[in-house]
């Protein structure tokens, strides 16, 4: 045991320091979501805050290397580690009330509350390295040996994290699981200097996993509940609609915008507009027998289309088999046989699908700054038309603005499907906001040319048709596989 001592230290803390990463991005998600402005900063962040480790512990081993200081390092990492997991909620309440900029949110987020764990992990290994050398004769080897040790306690730390943990304890537990694994690695690096000091700190460890649920629940008071799976953070609440000022239990993925919600007042109608505008691909397609929506989330929409169409059926593609799980304990849904559920990224269910739908639903969005630019390609749009009987058509959801600096991947994305469907056309789900704000936009496009009619004795569908935007938008790029600058173009609406 002695013997591989370092390299079981080196190990467990190169597994701490990526399951720490992989955890910050769920701290991050329910105040800053999960953007990749929000990736972009924990992983640097952090990667400069292990440099620094690296030059800091190589500077304090060369003066007097010592396995107490060695033990004092990993144990004060705990300790950060710990802290971020009883005060998580209270630091990210205040730099959001702070500021709305999610670049200088999720910045100062990561720099406090997971750049000074960082920086002390960063130290162990050329602590260790230090510690380990007996000669310069072998001194690459010994260093080239401890690197690579933690390198691939990082990758397990990854795997463990990505595929089992996150999905199995949630965040919150994970942050004090981390604690008490560097508390215990410390006692490993110096058994005869373990104190009560460090008893008292394993006992809170575990303490603070058995009571993760209480802290979590300080954090989200209006929550009846939250969820960390294996692809997001989900958290539901019970509020009240801004618009109608009626009770609603609302899902969120982010912390921005409400991804599906129900009435709790027993009304089974749509909560959003933009979800009751799918309704007019009754006046295109009056015949619908099937249909796919791609992003499932609550499930709102598929009852609300089985209700007006008895004798249909429709797919629904939703990744998260959790969020399904949600759908049926939190929004009422009941599984039916004419609803069949794949739980896939829908562009591979697209790319092997065979069935043909009259009306295919996109709804796709994780959070307003994270769109799956799978789904947003010319490859993709060749997918859906394939997908399409003779006369059916797509309609997708799409935040934007309809002018301006904000309206570049609505331009992008409406020159994209005009490259594959004969028409396209654009309505607006929010007519009374301003044009160069954000707004849900409602994308249609036709597999047939045949022109139809833009009014209807209907009048919700007359309204609708009303909402259609009658100007042309600018040539812009084509997104395709290869180029898809989806993320440059919603982080333009941070400006």
């Amino acid at each position: 045991m002695n013997k591989y001592k370092l390299e079981l230290i080196v190990f467990t803390t190169g597994a701490c320091v990526m399951m720490l990463e992989l955890v910050g991005s769920r701290v991050l998600a329910p105040y800053l979501g999960t953007s990749i402005v929000v990736w972009t900063n924990l992983i640097g962040l952090i990667l400069g805050c292990l440099s620094i480790g690296y030059w800091w512990g190589g500077v304090l081993s060369d003066k007097e290397p010592n396995w107490r200081t060695f033990a004092g390092i990993i144990f004060l990492s705990g300790v950060c580690v710990g802290v971020v997991g009883v005060l998580k909620g209270q630091a990210l309440d205040l730099v959001v009330s702070l500021t709305n900029d999610i670049r200088l949110g999720s910045f100062v987020s990561t720099i406090v509350l997971f750049g000074p764990p960082s920086v002390l992990l960063g130290m162990v290994s050329p602590y260790a390295v230090k510690l380990k050398l007996h000669t310069l004769a072998t001194s690459g080897t010994t260093v080239g040996q401890l690197y690579a040790i933690s390198t691939i306690g990082s990758i397990a730390g990854t795997f463990l994290a990505g595929f089992i943990l996150i999905a199995t304890f949630g965040h919150t537990k994970i942050l004090f699981l981390l604690s008490l694994v560097l508390f215990l690695t410390s006692m490993v690096a110096a058994p005869k200097d373990s104190t009560r000091g460090k008893g008292l700190a394993i006992m809170l460890a575990v303490l603070g996993g058995f009571m993760a649920p209480a802290i979590d629940a300080l954090a989200f008071e209006k929550s009846i509940a939250t969820l960390d799976t294996r692809y997001q953070h989900i958290r539901i609440e019970e509020t009240v609609d801004y618009k109608s000022g009626r009770p609603i239990r609302a899902l969120h993925t982010d912390p921005f915008v409400v991804q599906s919600a129900i009435f709790l007042d027993d009304d089974p109608d749509l909560v959003f507009d933009y979800a009751k505008f799918y309704r007019l691909a009754d006046h295109f397609v009056p015949t619908i027998k099937s249909a796919l929506l791609l992003g499932g989330a609550a499930y709102t929409y598929p009852r609300d289309f089985l209700r007006r169409h008895p004798e249909a059926r429709m797919d629904v593609v939703e990744i998260d088999p959790a969020m399904t799980e949600v759908a049926k304990m939190y929004f009422g849904f009941v599984p039916d046989e004419r609803i069949v559920p794949y739980h896939e990224d829908a562009r591979t269910f697209l790319n092997r699908a065979d069935n043909l739908y009259d009306a295919i639903f996109v709804d796709a969005y994780h959070n307003i700054y994270s769109v799956p630019y799978q789904l947003t390609t010319r490859e993709t749009v060749i997918q859906i038309s394939a997908r399409l009987s003779d006369q059916g058509i797509v309609m997708a959801n799409i935040i934007s603005a309809l002018e301006g600096p904000k309206a570049k991947f609505l331009e992008s994305e409406v020159s994209t499907y005009r490259t594959v469907f004969p028409r396209v056309d654009v309505y607006r789900a929010s007519p009374e906001r301003p044009v160069t704000a954000l707004q849900n936009v409602i994308l249609v496009a036709h597999k047939s040319d045949v022109a139809l009619a833009q009014e209807s004795d209907n009048e919700t569908f007359g309204q609708y048709l009303k909402q259609r935007w009658p100007h042309p938008f600018p040539p812009a790029p084509i997104l395709t596989d290869d180029f898809a600058p989806v993320d440059q173009y919603v982080l333009g609406y941070l400006k």
